[in-house]
């Protein structure tokens, strides 16, 4: 079929085609029976912060549907960015490297954060 040459893209990448239409979460419209934890604009507690401290490897753990909203999080507050700064010392696996290069790639990642 004829293809019509005259649209415009709207983004650059499918993944950021997606945060352009999801509903970013607030303080103000949040739901307390949802997971504080997978909502961008509400910083993690104090109790979280020290399990990020205590191990930041954990952020290789999580799906890479949540490393962009926890790096997102971890990045609302001064505490959270000295953990950001704790990535950059870390030695990721090849599995690892593979997931943070598809994350890049989408462009969900923020450059800088494991280099």
């Amino acid at each position: 079929m004829d293809q019509n040459t005259y649209l415009m893209p709207v983004a650059d990448s499918f993944g950021q085609f997606l945060s352009m239409i999801t509903r970013t979460k607030t303080k103000a419209n949040y739901n307390q029976n949802e997971n504080e934890f997978n909502l961008p604009d509400i910083t993690f507690p104090a109790e979280a912060l020290e399990l990020w401290e205590e191990n930041p490897r954990r952020i290789f753990n999580e799906s890479k549907l949540f490393i962009p909203i926890y790096i997102e999080k971890l990045e609302a507050s001064e505490r959270g960015r000295k953990i950001l700064a704790k990535f950059k010392t870390l030695v990721p696996t090849e599995e690892d490297r593979e997931k943070l290069a598809s994350l890049k790639k989408a462009g969900l990642l923020p450059d800088g954060i494991f280099e």
